[in-house]
């Protein structure tokens, strides 16, 4: 190192690169296109030679970089092969526009013409136009055409007779529509059989049409005419025409008859039918009539002559004789046979039969027996046992000794048997007719409503045993009447202590609704509405909750109770029974029960039915057997204001259960609700167990169907249309 900076000095010079283009893959593999060069990072210009070949596809080039690299760069590029189509067409008259085929070849490729066979029936095919021998760089379409052939029909005869080589010939294109000859080919004495079959349109093919004669045959009909067997054939004989005729060898002879001989028969058949006749003289025969066997044998009874085939009249000579039957002649015939007739008849003692009939209003026409005797014969009679449970056979009527010459009804008849039907009131009190006794056997009875009381006890229904051990009924129940009388016992239940009253407020805290007229019985799911049934303690109270006024069944609603029994099986009439008692309208038992399902007497009923209106004091009831009774002025406020009436003995009856009919004509009355039949609407619902003629008719109608209404000027309630049930709460 010099006592010495020192500077040392180099420099860059820029290098060049080249960039290769070449072709590579399976065409023009390997060809080199260019070369070019740049300096390290110069901007590189994209190759601008063309490099389109024909019949090929360039797929570009490689990447090119931008800039040049600190290295050469080889670009590649390939070609691939392009396919083109030849499409093969019929053009021209027939089969235009066709497109037969279409072939795919590379370009260059060796093209090999079309193998499809171009045959059609009918037509002739001109060949494909000019077909490249190597396909070239562009679809090719190859056109070919039809014309169409034509062909002959030659008509000719052939066969036996006339025979001949050509008829006529025709000339048709194929397809052509066929005109049969009309050529008249009738000859006389022979049938031509008519063309061969003669196509209907001209087929690909020279036809020939055959036709041939055939000798007619005719017929010789042999027939006898006259008097007898007029038209009769006797025979059918076949000759050709022109053939010698051979006279009929069948034998003529007919039994009973004389034959005449045939008329004129030709020596030769002429070209026509030929009818022969001849004709029959009849003969006459004898028929004898005799009675042969055991009873009234005789030689002859008479003799009588027909001609052969004449109808024969059986003899008219009356062979009746009392108790007998004539067997009836033996074979007549029906018309006269060739020969002499012995027809022979006997006699066979009768047998009649005697009939046992039952006749009358009962078993009519039942047949008991039948029993057959000969003419005469002692007659034994009939043992059977006539006797039917509820009815009293008559006995027969006259039974002969001996059996004459007839059959015999021998008739008894049977008287049905009435029974009583009773009502025992079983410890109660009181009486009971059925005004319908006596009944006859086997016939409907209606069970009574009961009218016997018994003081502290329920009537619970009827039983055909006194301790309720027999068959139980209640009112309006049927049964058929036995063979016997029968006893209806009444049962009782004790009751439980009156409910408890409570003071009644004054106003009652409770409106009854008395001018929207709307249904407040609904009736049964089975579609009746059961108005002799009982009614329960909360239908009641479901009555009575619907017939509230809106304001006051809305300030008074209530789910609540305190009721012990008022459970789940009773949770429909649940909300009605909380209202009623929140009014104060209804008041359970002492033990806490309220006893939704037990029915309600005529007291319970009463009682509650005033609570909605104010009690009326002043006067005293007629009725008279409801002084001291818990419900008395209850019971008289109903009456005095014409809500309630007793029976026809003063009486109340206020422990006995009330009935639906019952019930609705008391709430009607309240109401003031009231239609005669003739008003009520043809919409109404008509129940089927409500007829017209009971009493209640009216007041069930009146409950159970909402209606509109107007008041008439005699002040009847007149329905003027249907309305919808109410939906409450």
């Amino acid at each position: 190192m010099p006592a010495q900076d020192v500077e040392v000095t180099g420099s860059y010079t820029i290098n060049e690169y080249k960039i290769t283009y070449k072709v590579t893959g399976e065409y023009f593999a390997d060809d080199k296109v260019a070369e070019e060069f740049y300096d390290y990072g110069e901007t590189v210009i994209p190759l601008a030679t063309d490099m389109t070949k024909e019949g090929y596809t360039f797929s570009g080039w490689s990447e090119i970089p931008g800039t040049m690299p600190a290295q050469d760069v080889e670009v590649t590029g390939s070609y691939t092969i392009n396919e083109y189509k030849i499409t093969y067409k019929v053009t021209g008259e027939y089969f235009a526009d066709d497109k037969v085929a279409e072939e795919f070849y590379d370009y260059g490729e060796t093209v090999i013409p079309l193998a499809t066979d171009m045959t059609k029936e009918g037509y002739t095919f001109s060949g494909w136009s000019e077909i490249p021998g190597t396909m070239p760089a562009q679809d090719v379409e190859v056109t070919g055409s039809y014309t169409i052939n034509e062909y002959k029909i030659t008509y000719k005869v052939t066969g036996e007779y006339f025979a001949d080589d050509k008829v006529a010939e025709e000339f048709y294109d194929y397809g052509e529509t066929v005109i049969p000859l009309a050529t008249d080919m009738t000859k006389e004495g022979y049938t031509f059989s008519g063309w061969s079959e003669i196509p209907g349109t001209m087929p690909a093919q020279d036809v020939e049409v055959t036709g041939s004669y055939t000798i007619n045959e005719y017929k010789i009909t042999y027939k006898v005419t006259g008097e007898y067997f007029a038209d009769d054939k006797v025979a059918e004989e076949f000759y050709d025409y022109g053939e010698t005729v051979i006279p009929l060898a069948t034998d003529m002879t007919k039994e009973g008859y004389t034959f005449s001989g045939w008329s004129e028969i030709p020596g030769t058949m002429p070209a026509q039918d030929v009818e022969v006749t001849g004709s029959y003289t009849i003969n006459e025969y004898k028929i004898t009539y005799k009675v042969t066997g055991e009873y009234f044998a005789d030689d002859k009874v008479a003799e009588e002559f027909y001609d052969y085939g004449e109808t024969v009249i059986p003899l008219a000579t009356d062979m009746t004789k009392e108790g007998y039957t004539f067997s009836g002649w033996s074979e007549i015939p029906g018309t006269m046979p060739a020969q002499d007739v012995e027809v022979t008849g006997s006699y066979t003692i009768n047998e009649y039969k005697i009939t046992y009939k039952v006749t009358g209003e009962y078993f009519a026409d039942d047949k008991v027996a039948e029993e057959f005797y000969d003419y005469g014969e002692t007659v034994i009679p009939l043992a059977t046992d006539m006797t039917k449970e509820g009815y009293t056979f008559s006995g027969w009527s006259e039974i002969p000794g001996t059996m004459p010459a007839q059959d015999v009804e021998v008739t008894g008849s049977y008287t049905i048997n009435e029974y009583n039907v009773f009502y025992n009131a079983n410890g109660g009190t009181g009486t009971m007719y059925d005004e319908n006794n006596p009944y006859k056997y086997n016939s409907t009875v209606t069970v009574l409503a009961n009218t016997f009381t018994r003081s502290n006890y329920r009537f619970t229904g009827w039983n055909t045993a006194a301790d309720g051990s027999g068959d139980a009924y209640a009112a309006g129940d049927t049964f058929t009447m036995p063979a016997e009388d029968v006893t209806l016992y009444a049962q009782w239940s004790k009751k439980s202590p009156p409910p408890v009253i409570i003071i009644d407020p004054d106003p009652p805290l409770a409106d009854l609704e008395k001018f929207d007229h709307f249904a407040y019985v609904i009736g049964y799911p089975e579609g009746d509405v059961r108005p002799m049934n009982d009614i329960t303690r909360e239908e009641v109270a479901m009555i009575f909750y619907r017939l509230l006024t809106d304001e006051s069944r809305n300030a008074l609603l209530s789910d609540v109770n305190p009721f012990t029994d008022m459970d789940q099986y009773h949770l429909w009439s649940n909300r009605a029974v909380s209202t009623l008692y929140n009014a104060g309208i209804i008041k359970g038992y002492p033990d806490g029960t309220f006893r939704p399902s037990d029915p309600i007497t005529r007291a319970e009923f009463a009682t509650i039915a005033a609570k909605f209106d104010k009690l009326e004091t002043g006067s005293t009831s007629k009725f008279t057997d409801i002084f001291g009774h818990w419900a008395e002025k209850y019971i008289t406020s109903s009456e005095i204001k014409g809500w309630i009436k007793g029976y026809p003995d003063m009486t109340f009856k206020p422990e006995q259960d009330i009935t639906r009919a019952e019930a609705m004509t008391l709430i009607n009355n309240v109401l003031e609700r009231a239609v005669p039949e003739e008003n009520i609407h043809p919409d109404a619902i008509f129940w089927p167990d409500n007829p017209n003629a009971e009493w209640y008719h009216e007041a069930v109608m009146e409950a159970t169907n909402s209606h509109d209404y107007v008041y008439e000027d005699d002040g009847d309630e007149l329905w003027t249309g249907m309305k919808p049930n109410k939906v409450w709460p």
